[in-house]
């Protein structure tokens, strides 16, 4: 769909070149009109007074009111064309984010995500964040921080790719006052060698004191087929233990 901004530009340079070709016709006629309208015929040439003026004066300005309306025109036309060129290359290239979000089933979770949803593919993905990314205690054992992800990037991302990673618990963020807002540099280029650098503040704080409903989701359903498997294969096994004795 074409922005109003873009469709504006067409409809005024349509109007402008319209205009320069009504001028370029209607200019002469008017002249001979007016010369006519003289009575006593034609007086010296005054630049004015347009009574004085001969049809081929009136071409004359015609011609160069015109050229001005023209002129305008393609500037209005190569606006246009920049303004769609640039559009289409906004369109066309990736966009790459990074950002914490809670779990939906867990909400004490917090999701380190990285997400390309541009439309075309974005490659050597970097990472960096100020002050470096601090985990609680109880995650400092999972070698987030020594990751390939946050280490060397992410040679590819095709558009609609969705990384997720456990970052911390809220909760014990909290406790130990660890930073709850980082300054995000995602850096990446794309298929033509375009490199892009964009800059995120990742938060933590406005999520305090919100309340929260777990959603649950099929993983929720797995760990319920789990259970009930687990029930099913003791009440077997009680079974055929009472079957033996």
């Amino acid at each position: 769909m074409m922005p109003p901004h873009v469709r504006r530009v067409r409809i005024a340079a349509f109007w402008v070149i319209g205009l320069a070709e009504f001028v370029l016709v209607l200019g002469p006629v008017v002249g001979r009109a007016l010369v006519r309208a003289v009575p006593d015929g034609p007086e010296p040439m005054v630049w004015y007074n347009p009574f004085t003026w001969t049809a081929v004066h009136w071409s004359a300005v015609a011609l160069w009111a015109a050229l001005l309306a023209a002129t305008v025109g393609l500037v209005l036309v190569l606006a246009q064309v920049r303004e769609a060129r640039k559009l289409r290359l906004e369109q066309a290239q990736p966009f790459v984010m990074v950002d914490f979000e809670r779990h939906s089933s867990l909400p004490d979770v917090i999701m380190l995500v990285v997400e390309n949803s541009g439309a075309t593919a974005a490659f050597d993905v970097k990472l960096r964040f100020t002050p470096e990314l601090q985990l609680s205690s109880l995650q400092r054992d999972a070698k987030l921080l020594d990751s390939s992800l946050l280490r060397n990037g992410i040679p590819t991302m095709p558009p609609s790719k969705r990384i997720e990673t456990v970052f911390d618990l809220l909760s014990m963020q909290i406790e130990e006052s660890l930073p709850t807002s980082y300054r995000a540099v995602v850096q990446y280029r794309d298929s033509m060698g375009h490199a892009y650098s964009d800059i995120y503040t990742l938060d933590l704080a406005w999520v305090r004191g919100l309340s929260y409903i777990p959603r649950k989701d099929i993983h929720d359903v797995a760990m319920r087929l789990q259970e009930i498997r687990s029930d099913l294969k003791g009440l077997r096994q009680e079974l055929l233990r009472r079957r033996e004795d």
